[in-house]
C-alpha cells in the first residue's frame, strides 16, 4: 500500500516534479480508489504549476495521467474531485488550442455535473473557445442559452426600441442621483450572480463582433445586474462601455463621462484589479476624449498597454497600444 505522509502544500508544489518522477516508476501499484485520487491529485499539482510556466504540453501530459488513474466510476466515487480535474483538462486543452480534446472534456462535465452552478465555468470557457476559433454565432448562442438557465433572457434580436428601452430605464434609476453614488452601493453579490457577469463579460467580444445590435443590451443588462447587486471588477469595464452609448448614441456627453470616470475611480478598489486594462481601455478609447485632450487620452492609452503587460491582459494590451 502507498502511504502520503502530511506535508505542507508549499513544500509539495517545490517538490512536486520529483515526487512525480518517483511515482511513474511505481504507478502500476495504484489498487484501490483512495491512492489512485491522492496521486490524480499530485499530477493535477504538477499539470498546475507547469501551466503556470506557460509549459502546457507537459501540462497537458501531466493532467491527462491524472485522469488516467482514476476510475471509470470516479463522478460517483468523488464528484468533487472529478469536477476540479476534468476542468484542469478542458482549460488545459484549451490552452493548447486542442478544441477537439478540450469539447470532450467540456461535454463530460456538462454531462455529469450536478448542479447548474457547477456548469458555469466550463460553459464560460467554451465561449471562449468558441471566440478564439471565430465561431462566435455558437459562441453567442452557448452563453445566451446558458445565461436562460441562471434567469437571465437577452433576446439575439432586440430592435432599436429595446436599446431605448434599457437607456431610459437606467435614466430613471439615477432620477436625482449622481453616477458616483453607485460607487458606494454594497456588494450583494451571490454565486449565481457571479456566473452571470462572468458569462456576459466573455459574451463581449463575439457580440461585438457579430451581433453589434446586441452589444448595447448586453452593456444595459450588466450595468443593471450591477446597480441591483453591487460592483465587481467585471462590471468595470461595462460601465466604461455604457460611457460610450451615452455619448455617442445619446449624446448625453456629461452623463456618459460620469459613467467613464466611475470606472476609473473603482479600480483604486484594491478587489477591483482584474480587470484593469480591459476597462483603462474602455474608457480612454471610447469615452475620455470627449472631454478630455487627445494628447492626455494618448497618453493614458500607453499607461493602459503596460498595465496589460504586468497583469498578462495582453489581448486588451494590443489593443490599448494600437490605439496609442
Amino acid at each position: 500500500e502507498l502511504k502520503f505522509p502530511e506535508c505542507n502544500n508549499d513544500v509539495l508544489e517545490d517538490d512536486i516534479f520529483n515526487i512525480i518522477h518517483h511515482l511513474d516508476h511505481v504507478i502500476e501499484l495504484v489498487l484501490d480508489t483512495l491512492n489512485a485520487i491522492q496521486i490524480s491529485s499530485l499530477y493535477m499539482i504538477a499539470a498546475k504549476k507547469s501551466k503556470k510556466a506557460t509549459a502546457y504540453i507537459t501540462s497537458a501530459n501531466y493532467i491527462q495521467s491524472a485522469i488516467r488513474i482514476l476510475p471509470k466510476d470516479i463522478w460517483q466515487k468523488d464528484y468533487k474531485h472529478a469536477l476540479a480535474v476534468y476542468y484542469e483538462a478542458a482549460e488545459i486543452m484549451y490552452l493548447n488550442r486542442d478544441f477537439k480534446a478540450f469539447q470532450n472534456f467540456a461535454e463530460s462535465i456538462l454531462h455529469n455535473a450536478k448542479r447548474v452552478l457547477d456548469k458555469s465555468k466550463i460553459v464560460e470557457l467554451q465561449v471562449q473557445s468558441l471566440t478564439v476559433q471565430n465561431k462566435n454565432e455558437e459562441a453567442i448562442d452557448t452563453g445566451l442559452k446558458f445565461l436562460k438557465l441562471l434567469g437571465v433572457s437577452m433576446s439575439q434580436n432586440p430592435g432599436s426600441l429595446s436599446v431605448l428601452f434599457y437607456y431610459l430605464k437606467i435614466k430613471f434609476s439615477l432620477f436625482n442621483k449622481k453616477v458616483s453614488n453607485l460607487k458606494n452601493i454594497p456588494d450583494n453579490q451571490k454565486p449565481v450572480d457571479i456566473a452571470i457577469l462572468r458569462i456576459m463579460l466573455k459574451l463581449g467580444p463575439p457580440v461585438y463582433i457579430s451581433k453589434p445590435e446586441l452589444y448595447p443590451i448586453l452593456i444595459f443588462k450588466m450595468v443593471l445586474h450591477s446597480m441591483r447587486k453591487g460592483n465587481t471588477a467585471m462590471a468595470l469595464p461595462f460601465y466604461g462601455g455604457l460611457g460610450l452609448i451615452f455619448c455617442a448614441v445619446f449624446n448625453d456627453i456629461p452623463r456618459g463621462y460620469e459613467f467613464g470616470q466611475l470606472a476609473l475611480s473603482l479600480l483604486e478598489q484594491k478587489d477591483k484589479k482584474e480587470f484593469e486594462c480591459r476597462t483603462r481601455f474602455m474608457v480612454h478609447c471610447f469615452v475620455s476624449h470627449w472631454k478630455e485632450h487627445l494628447r492626455d487620452v494618448s497618453y493614458s492609452l500607453y499607461e493602459s498597454y503596460k498595465i496589460g503587460l504586468g497583469t498578462a491582459e495582453l489581448e486588451m494590451s494590443s489593443y490599448s497600444l494600437s490605439m496609442y
